[in-house]
């Protein structure tokens, strides 16, 4: 496999496939590419020098179908069989299997799986100047012409239509704990915690018994991070549950767009947007796996099937984006910050396969109506101006 070649000559021969950048979308696609399109020249620009940023990424057993399992199983961390959530008036275990992939791992499995095949580039240290539905300009002049562009550099590339801007964001602190934890399963809200900046919750991943990864997550009105701030509340937190530090691992940080509607049809053209970028994500959670996944599991068909498969994908994700992102703006415009964590505990009181179907963005035309319909969540409001967020 070749790496960075110097190219004496421009190599006129169309490639298969460009992937522009090197993060979660694009590396799932990778995994699926080399596993049932081997026979393809594909090329991967990453600015970086390797695959998979510094993230961590979590998933629900139902996300998956069983071919998006199969490409990702490699890449998969770690898997608990329930979890736990917390609000002021509920408590609850949820006995649905939950899991982790962290980019190290990811990044590892698209390697190996990239090693024997010759025809597979990784071009590290580039970044695209120029994008075409056939053709990259790299920003050494470079020129990458391919039947496939696959452009999926980020949710900064991201453009919010509407004109809100809400977001999901939070500080993730790995830990080497000094202390034991007695926590087994994952607590994926803790939202007991002081209602700061909005909706807040306090998220534990216990990977071993010494090390945990604790992240403070907010739903605001804002993009703002005192990351001092936080950092303090994330390990004052951890003291509040016993347990005493002896070191910080790794610092993860993260301000995600939540959208509040959603215009734009999923394109099935190339260049194809994909990622954060290109809205294959859950407005709502912010997860990004399930649907990084989905697009995967389309470049593992037949290439004459590629365009038609988007199209169904993309007409799927476009009806379930367009109800989550309504949940967003009544999530916003309908409660005052420190009343939304009502929301969130009413809906941990739906059978677990509802709230699995939700995490994996399959609702049903009966599931939104249990959403809409009964009892509403205290603190609703019908004045949007009481909210801090314009009508």
């Amino acid at each position: 496999m070749a790496q960075n070649q110097d190219r004496a000559e421009p190599d006129l021969r169309p490639l298969d496939v460009v992937l522009i950048g090197g993060g979660l979308a694009n590396c799932c696609v990778a995994l699926a590419l080399a596993k049932f399109h081997p026979e393809l020249r594909v090329a991967l620009v990453e600015q970086s020098g390797g695959l998979g940023g510094n993230h961590t990424w979590c998933f629900h057993s139902a996300d998956f179908e069983a071919r998006g399992w199969s490409l990702l199983q490699a890449a998969v961390t770690q898997m608990w069989t329930e979890y736990d959530v917390r609000f002021p008036d509920r408590e609850r275990t949820v006995p649905s299997a939950y899991g982790v992939i962290t980019s190290q791992r990811l990044e590892g499995a698209v390697k190996a799986a990239w090693a024997p095949l010759a025809s597979f580039e990784f071009m590290f240290h580039q970044s695209a100047r120029l994008v075409e539905s056939n053709r990259v300009v790299l920003q050494n002049g470079e020129e990458l012409h391919a039947k496939w562009v696959l452009d999926a550099r980020g949710p900064e590339q991201m453009a919010l239509t509407d004109g809100r801007r809400l977001y999901q964001k939070f500080l993730g602190l790995e830990l080497r704990l000094a202390t034991p934890t007695s926590r087994s399963i994952p607590l994926l809200m803790d939202a007991t915690v002081p209602q700061l900046d909005g909706f807040r919750f306090m998220y534990v991943l216990p990977f071993e018994p010494l090390r945990i990864l604790v992240e403070d997550t907010y739903f605001s009105n804002t993009a703002e991070l005192d990351l001092v701030a936080l950092r303090k509340r994330t390990l004052d937190y951890v003291k509040s549950l016993g347990l005493e530090v002896s070191d910080v691992l790794r610092e993860e940080v993260g301000v995600l767009p939540m959208p509040c509607q959603r215009t734009a049809e999923f394109s099935a053209e190339s260049p194809l947007k994909l990622g954060y970028a290109g809205g294959w994500f859950h407005p709502t959670t912010g997860y990004s796996l399930p649907l990084a996944a989905r697009v995967a599991q389309v470049f593992s068909q037949p290439l004459s099937a590629w365009r038609e498969r988007l199209q169904e994908l993309g007409s799927l994700h476009a009806r379930q984006f367009r109800f989550a992102a309504f949940l967003n703006r009544l999530l916003f415009q309908g409660f005052k910050p420190e009343q939304r964590w009502n929301v969130f505990s009413r809906f941990y009181g739906f059978d677990e396969a509802m709230i699995a179907r939700f995490y994996a963005l399959r609702m049903t035309h009966s599931d939104r109506f249990r959403v809409l319909c009964g009892r509403p969540p205290r603190g609703l409001s019908l004045n949007p101006w009481q909210t801090g967020v314009s009508p």
